[in-house]
């Protein structure tokens, strides 16, 4: 028998060193392998998640027999691929890997068949989670949902540690794909037409089914990573869609944005030469508050006349995304885009939201950092400055306005129900 392998860790180096010593297997490899497995068997350099990849070589190269051993590509269904395809395989299929794969999913199926298990509750939002955990106390198991290559359980012996891991697991999202963007009716309008969909059959069909222009929301997202993988999350994206009443556009405008985010020509500086100015400004903004600072923020911005403003949601959480402004106006006189920046950046914090990441810094911005992430907050970014950089030599332009007098800096925001 020629027999394959899955997987690169002890657990596959144990299992191919016992399968060497079989009469009955002929030639053994294992992809990816390792350099230990490598004097036992045949390594082949296929990652262990790339299914199609994986199925492909097995049947090019006549394998008997498939063992799957790791969990990410159970999960991702490999043994069903090469069943499929003809290729006998041991390991469980994926509607049974996800026992392994999905810790909420093996708690219900525990629970709704009365098998022996502790007590547990399943959160997506942090606050929740924490509160249950003040309330149990502590010693607690804290679990990641998904695949965590073995990082996703802490056993807290105190409140606090349960309370950081939970923190760690919900904010960096285990088990979660976040790659997506939602444009409000303006952005979408220009989208449309910026990659050609007017010419084609999407855009009578849409007409028809009452997708009306300026009332429509485009969701326009990918995966990066393993095939089976991104098709599932595809999949799983498009039944959501699905039910909330959208309409699919096949894979035609998400691959013009994308060609046109990473390959266009950078046009922002040759456009100022024509007077043209265009700025991007993003904000953290909590879920209750969302429609408040879209339509707050967009007010301000289109009371310029003659300018284009395109709206979208990208990076959520589970408190929250980020929404971006992005502005396309003409004018040249200096002071004046600086009364007009000035309005919109009075309405983000006005509204309850802060301008976040690289888009919220540097002189222009400094009135407003402190307000948007809080005095104790900005004081310890202060003591930090002091004692490591007294002389001010790593930020001469007052980058985050630690430099900037008291009276000149702005605390706009009072609302305090979406908190």
């Amino acid at each position: 028998m020629r027999v394959l392998v899955v997987g690169s860790g002890g657990r596959e180096h144990a299992i191919c060193w016992k399968l060497k010593q079989s009469p009955k297997v002929t030639e053994l490899f294992c992809a990816p392998g390792n350099g230990g497995i490598a004097q036992v068997a045949q390594c082949v350099p296929i990652k262990a998640t790339d299914v199609d990849g994986m199925v492909a070589w097995a049947k090019e190269n006549a394998m008997d027999f498939v063992m799957v051993a790791p969990d990410d590509p159970l999960a991702l269904g490999m043994v069903d691929a090469l069943e499929q395809a003809g290729i006998p395989a041991f390991g469980p299929r994926a509607n049974a890997a996800i026992v392994e794969a999905s810790k909420a999913f093996s708690k219900e199926l525990m629970k709704k068949y009365h098998i022996p298990t502790a007590k547990y509750k399943t959160f997506t939002e942090l606050e929740k989670a924490l509160s249950y955990i003040r309330e149990q106390g502590a010693p607690i198991v804290v679990k990641a949902d998904g695949l965590a290559l073995g990082k996703g359980v802490v056993v807290a012996a105190t409140v606090d540690e349960a309370k950081a891991a939970a923190r760690e697991m919900m904010q960096r999202e285990c088990g979660y794909s976040s790659v997506f963007r939602l444009s409000d009716p303006e952005e979408t309008h220009l989208m449309l037409r910026l990659y050609n969909v007017d010419d084609t059959l999407l855009a009578p069909i849409m007409d028809k089914l009452g997708y009306k222009d300026m009332e429509r929301c485009m969701f326009l997202g990918f995966t990066d990573g393993e095939k089976g993988f991104s098709k599932n999350v595809a999949k799983n994206i498009g039944r959501i869609a699905r039910k909330f009443g959208a309409m699919p556009m096949t894979g035609y405008v998400t691959r013009s944005w994308e060609k046109g985010r990473f390959n266009d020509p950078y046009l922002r500086d040759t456009l100022m030469d024509f007077s043209v100015i265009t700025d991007t400004l993003e904000c953290t903004v909590n879920w209750s508050n969302m429609a408040q600072v879209h339509r707050d923020v967009r007010a301000v911005c289109h009371a310029l006349p003659n300018t284009v403003v395109t709206t979208h949601m990208s990076h959520c959480y589970p408190q929250g995304a980020n929404l971006y402004f992005i502005f396309i106006t003409k004018m040249n006189d200096a002071a004046e885009f600086k009364r007009y920046h000035t309005t919109i950046l009075d309405a983000i914090q006005r509204s309850g939201a802060a301008v976040s990441h690289h888009h919220g810094i540097g002189k222009m911005f400094a009135p407003w950092i402190e307000g948007y992430i809080g005095e104790r907050e900005y004081g310890a970014i202060q003591a930090l400055k002091n004692y490591f950089d007294p002389d001010f030599v790593m930020n001469p332009g007052g980058t985050i306005g630690l430099d900037l007098p008291q009276e000149e800096k702005k605390f706009l925001n009072t609302r305090k129900d979406y908190r």
